[in-house]
């Protein structure tokens, strides 16, 4: 794990490390000597905490920021005009997309019902 190498190269301490992931100093540690592995949730706080991937943060791989996927041309407008909205109207998107989700995930229910 690249834990010790990215909180030094950062010029982080252990102690600033664990206060920063609500820890203590003693886990951090033992992460680092491998002492003790960390949970997924653990890894996921960690590699976000250091802006990595989690495969770079286990050393399986050399790229060291997380994969993002590519967006479609219509993808990228339709992100490029909901952050052109105030938070008022972003809410009201997210409260309506839910809602169709919700609607279907019924339809899709009905219709194995159905089936």
């Amino acid at each position: 794990m690249r834990l010790k190498e990215l909180r030094k190269e950062r010029g982080i301490s252990q102690v600033k490390m664990a206060m920063d992931l609500c820890t203590n100093q003693n886990t951090i540690s033992r992460y680092e000597t491998g002492e003790r592995e960390p949970g997924i949730a653990e890894l996921i706080r960690i590699a976000d905490y250091f802006g990595v991937s989690i495969d770079y943060l286990l050393g399986r791989s050399e790229r060291s920021e997380p994969a993002t996927p590519e967006l479609s041309p219509e993808s990228r407008e339709i992100l490029d005009m909901y952050a052109d909205l105030t938070p008022e109207q972003q809410s009201t998107i997210k409260i309506t997309m839910q809602s169709m989700l919700v609607v279907n995930d019924a339809a899709a229910l009905e219709k194995k019902k159905i089936n």
